[in-house]
């Protein structure tokens, strides 16, 4: 019985595991990354089906555009079709067994080696200009990206030795338990439209390393970055058909994914209609399945800044400006909403009226540009709707910004809105884009405030909390408590960061499984317990 047993599992943080945290990251030379920028612009690259050994360049061609220049290409790519992507599930279910019971330590040591291979200066130039050209990153966001990549590969490999020294300890002499890591029962689908590379890595990343067969659909923005990343993992000795690379239109892809009895488990991360999609359809398949599908899900979601007026309105500033426009506030979990006290509005108003309107907008290989342009048309357009509603409302008012242009590129000025309605959609709604929306909210009214943000936030997926006032911050902790899957005191409340906790939130930002910790790895796996008796054993 389990409960003779106990769980000698440490309770340290697993986030910084072994020495993953403090590793050496690659310095990219200049003139390597600008001669990696001349090659694609003089020749875009060609991306193939990939199905284990075979490479496949033919079918439903795309272009990958250069958002900051939609007239030129960065890569060429091709659909799988229904057929491709059946017998690449096919083939994955071949080599299910062998890769499951592949060693451990070999699994680990594939993504170490993943990892050293990205880092070489000729792959990890063509890497850092794939991102910057086909994601619109300026070199500082996409430097964030690459060494979150390559932290990410050495600490999913730490987890999981770790993991894998979990013991259960008997209060019997007579009983031997053993904790055992398997699979899903079943191939893992990974997919969704997100824009940044380690994460689109990290939807096949976590699966794969678990030992399940990876069928990934990588998201359009990211298909050359992601193709190099396959080359690296395949090249470190992982087994070509327990990763498949499947570029295809995604209703297409998951249309055929969930019809097939050998479905084990989605990895999932975008839009939260598509998420509620595939649960729907997954439901409805649930008695052709030989297991429940594990699904993980993450949608993309926004955050908020709460400014308590004993906060450092300096910081209070800086932060927000970096939360909420880098990457033209597409990073994950960029700061949306700003709450602050009438008190303290004209001071922060000012600040943000002159530091925003100053910062520069273009080309991402401009080192003097601050952000770049949005990544796809459909998200531009879905802004613009946003913006052209502040702009006919008497009840908001654009402080700076509200500008933009796709003659050229998807470019949207950085702007600042002040909203009189806490309910105002610009204050509920999810904005993927460079807009910031105000609340200015009355001190004497604390209560209040934070009882209406705990009610809109629909996404609850991070939130700030600033104030210097030790006395209130339990009040404001408890308070906003179920607002955010991650709450910051005093940070920023983008994940994105590096020094930042693992993501995912609650509500309907997704299943809240912590991507970027030892616990997501957990969720695509089956763990068994072994008990055996021995001697004379007796209840």
């Amino acid at each position: 019985m389990l409960s003779k047993f106990i769980w000698n599992f440490p309770l340290r943080p697993l986030r910084r595991l072994f020495s993953s945290a403090a590793i050496e990251l690659p310095k990219v030379n200049k003139d390597d990354l600008n001669n990696a920028v001349k090659k694609i612009y003089s020749q875009y690259v060609s991306i193939p089906i990939a199905i284990g050994e075979e490479t496949i360049y033919s079918g439903d061609a795309q272009n990958l555009q250069m958002p900051h220049n939609h007239q030129r290409i960065a890569a060429k790519y091709y659909y799988a079709t229904r057929r491709h992507i059946q017998m690449a599930i096919e083939r994955a279910m071949q080599v299910q067994n062998e890769w499951a019971n592949t060693d451990i330590q070999y699994r680990a040591n594939c993504f170490r080696t993943a990892a050293k291979l990205l880092s070489e200066p000729g792959r990890s130039a063509e890497l850092m200009t794939s991102i910057m050209l086909g994601q619109a990153k300026t070199r500082p966001e996409t430097e964030r990206d690459f060494g979150r990549l390559i932290r990410m590969l050495h600490s999913t490999a730490d987890y999981l030795i770790r993991l894998s020294e979990v013991k259960l300890t008997s209060t019997t002499e007579c009983l031997i338990p053993r904790f055992v890591l398997r699979p899903l029962d079943g191939f893992v689908a990974c997919t969704g439209p997100i824009n940044t590379t380690w994460r689109a890595a990290y939807l096949a990343v976590g699966p794969l390393i678990m030992g399940n067969v990876v069928l990934w659909r990588p998201p359009r923005a990211c298909v050359h970055s992601a193709y190099i990343i396959y080359k690296a993992l395949i090249e470190a000795g992982i087994m070509p058909f327990a990763l498949q690379f499947l570029p295809s239109n995604y209703r297409l892809f998951l249309d055929t994914v969930i019809r097939s009895p050998s479905l084990g488990g989605v990895n999932y991360a975008g839009r939260l209609n598509t998420l509620r999609t595939v649960w729907h359809d997954i439901a409805i398949q649930l008695i052709y399945y030989k297991c429940f599908p594990r699904l993980v899900g993450e949608c993309d979601s926004k955050g908020y800044h709460f400014v308590h007026e004993s906060a450092d309105m300096e910081k209070v500033v800086d932060l927000t400006i970096t939360a909420a426009f880098s990457y033209s506030g597409q990073r994950p979990n960029s700061c949306a909403r700003l709450y602050v006290p009438d008190t303290k509005w004209p001071e922060i108003k000012y600040q943000l009226e002159n530091r925003v309107g100053s910062l520069k907008i273009g080309d991402p290989t401009d080192e003097e540009n601050f952000s770049s342009a949005i990544i796809r048309a459909e998200l531009f357009d879905n802004v613009v709707e946003y913006l052209n509603y502040a702009h006919s409302t008497k009840e908001n008012d654009i402080i700076v910004g509200g500008n933009f242009n796709k003659s050229h590129g998807y470019f949207i000025e950085p702007t600042v809105v002040l909203c009189k309605d806490p309910h105002d959609r610009l204050l509920v709604d999810n904005i993927l884009g460079p807009v910031l929306s105000v609340y200015v909210y009355e001190s004497s009214k604390l209560d209040d405030v934070l009882k209406t943000i705990g009610e809109t936030q629909k996404f609850g997926g991070c939130g700030s909390i600033f104030a210097k006032d030790e006395d209130i911050l339990p009040k404001l902790l408890s308070k906003l408590r179920m607002s955010a899957g991650n709450l910051y005191v005093n940070n920023q409340c983008t994940g994105g960061n590096m020094s930042h906790l693992p993501l995912s939130g609650n509500r309907l930002s997704g299943t809240n499984d912590k991507n970027g910790s030892a616990y997501y790895l957990l969720r695509f796996a089956a763990p068994q317990m072994i008990e055996e008796a021995i001697g004379g054993y007796s209840e």
